[in-house]
Formats: structure tokens, C-alpha cells, sequence
């Protein structure tokens, strides 16, 4: 009989790992839309200076601001104001004369349309899932979110000059829009970084000295009969 030959056959190579990704750039998708849908509402509240109504309630005989002026400041503006151009809601509780709230537009600003399209930029990389896709989609995200809280810190100073505002009378602050767009773009963030922490994780636990799975089954030809001497 002739001697057999082994055959080695190695399990199937998992999908879970691309599939994973596919699932990941699916979702960064999403929340980068969101995000992008978030800027209907608020992101820059003006408000009084904080040392300002402090020095109001110090000085005798100079009154206080309405309750209304203090906690809900005097305007907002969400994203698609601050984009395109447009009247803020203002906060009539404090301003109860106001009748015209376009006069408060002041124009679009360059960085809120910057993080727009950074938002949309890191949504279309991810979208086409290149091999580098997670660190742009990151750096993008990152880069969002600084020039938005950027744009919410400088609007007091935007208001000054627009308006003619004696400095030190308003200060601007982020508002709900902004940590809804921001917790957005941070949950994309850290899933594109926890993305391949599973693969580590299961290199890390797999033998060093057997990185896959064999199998070594022996396979013998069928030989015929050997001639009768």
C-alpha cells in the first residue's frame, strides 16, 4: 500500500471583525446626521455678565435684574441661526418690550458653518469606509467640537461689535445644542476608538505558540490490490 499524505485544514477566517466595522460606520453615520439635526436647537445663550449683576446686587439703590434676566439670560441662538443668518429667540421675560427679535441678527458666522461641514466631512469619510476612515472620522469630530465652542465663547464679543455693546455688559456660554451636537460627535469618537480594542483583546488572549486553530486530518489514497508474486 502506498503511504497516505496528511492534509491540514484551518478553520474559516471569522467575518465578525469587518462586520463590526460595518456596524461602526453605519452608526457614526447616524450620529453625525444628529448631530448635524441638533443645530435647530439653541447653542449660544447671551446673557448679562456674571460680574455684572453681581456688582448690581452689591451697590445700594442700583435694583436687580428680573429673576427672568438671570436665569434665561437675554437671547439665544441655535445652529441654523448662526449659520444662515437670523432672528435669535429672545427671552421676553426679560426683554418684555421687545417686539422685533430681528434686530438681533447678526449675520452668519464663518465657524459654525466650518463645523457643519467638518460634521458632514467626518459623515462622508465614514460613509465610505476606507482603511483610514476611523482616524479622520475622529480627527474631523475633534476638530468640530473645538471650533463650536470656540464660536459660542467669541459671540459676546461678535454682539460688542455689532451692536456697539459696551464691553463687560454681555458674555456668551454654550447652550443645549451645543453639549447635544458635542456628546454626539464624543460618542463617535470614542466608538471609533473602542473599535478594535475586541481583535486586541482576542490576539492577546490566543497562544502565542498556536495564533489559529488546526485540524490535521490524516487522508489515505485507495490503492489496489498488490500483484501476488
Amino acid at each position: 500500500m502506498e503511504p497516505g499524505h496528511w492534509a491540514v485544514s484551518c478553520d474559516p477566517v471569522t467575518e465578525a471583525a469587518p462586520r463590526r466595522f460595518r456596524i461602526l460606520r453605519l452608526a457614526s453615520v447616524l450620529l453625525l446626521l444628529a448631530a448635524i439635526g441638533a443645530y435647530a436647537v439653541s447653542m449660544v445663550r447671551i446673557g448679562f455678565d456674571p460680574g455684572l449683576m453681581k456688582e448690581l446686587q452689591q451697590t445700594p439703590g442700583s435694583g436687580a435684574l428680573p429673576s427672568a434676566c438671570v436665569n434665561g439670560g437675554i437671547a439665544s441662538y441655535s445652529g441654523l441661526v448662526l449659520a444662515l443668518g437670523g432672528a435669535p429667540g429672545v427671552n421676553h421675560g426679560c426683554l418684555g418690550d421687545v417686539q422685533n427679535a430681528a434686530g438681533g441678527s447678526v449675520g452668519w458666522q464663518p465657524l459654525v458653518i466650518v463645523a457643519a461641514l467638518l460634521i458632514l466631512g467626518a459623515a462622508a469619510v465614514s460613509a465610505v469606509g476606507r482603511r483610514w476612515f476611523r482616524g479622520v472620522t475622529i480627527s474631523l469630530c475633534v476638530l468640530a467640537a473645538a471650533v463650536l465652542l470656540t464660536n459660542s465663547l467669541r459671540m459676546a464679543g461678535v454682539l460688542q461689535v455689532h451692536f456697539g455693546i459696551p464691553g463687560g455688559l454681555v458674555a456668551s456660554s454654550p447652550d443645549l445644542g451645543f453639549w447635544v451636537v458635542t456628546g454626539l460627535l464624543l460618542v463617535v469618537v470614542l466608538a471609533n476608538l473602542a473599535a478594535p480594542v475586541p481583535e486586541l483583546v482576542r490576539q492577546a488572549l490566543a497562544p502565542i505558540e498556536e495564533p489559529f486553530e488546526t485540524s490535521i486530518e490524516p487522508v489515505v489514497e485507495p490503492v489496489g490490490a498488490a500483484p501476488e508474486g
